[in-house]
């Protein structure tokens, strides 16, 4: 996770400039968080109990994701250690913003397919 800050930050401040980069970083990544965790959610949800997740449950997820991620990294200023000490993955760059591009990627997709997938196992085995 501190690597995922770290450029996160990096993209708020180098690329699309903001004047509340660690804000942004935790709001934006709080999201992905959430359309990851919504989706398996949502996925094992139907897969065991044949329940599709409503989207009010999902925002309280959201909603507690933000929260935890602003105490984990505002209020306890662990995001100025993160921005001191520059994590890398593997000690190089290269991988460092690959893994970020594909957690972003991933997370995108889930918003995208697991909406699809839950249709897909609701009709497939909750008839």
């Amino acid at each position: 996770m501190k690597n995922l800050y770290y450029y996160y930050y990096l993209f708020y401040t180098k690329i699309l400039p903001d004047d509340q980069p660690h804000s942004t970083v935790i709001f934006c990544l709080s999201i992905m968080e959430s359309f990851i965790v919504n989706g398996l959610l949502n996925i094992i949800s139907i897969t065991i109990f044949c329940y599709n997740i409503p989207k009010w449950p999902m925002l309280v997820v959201t909603g507690a994701i933000m929260l935890l991620n602003f105490q984990i990294y505002y209020r306890s200023k662990k995001m100025e250690k993160i921005i001191a000490e520059k994590p890398k993955l593997f000690n190089s760059n290269a991988a460092s913003v690959v893994f970020s591009v594909t957690f972003f990627l991933f997370s995108l997709s889930m918003i995208v397919t697991a909406p699809f997938y839950s249709k897909y196992l609701l009709e497939r085995f909750c008839s």
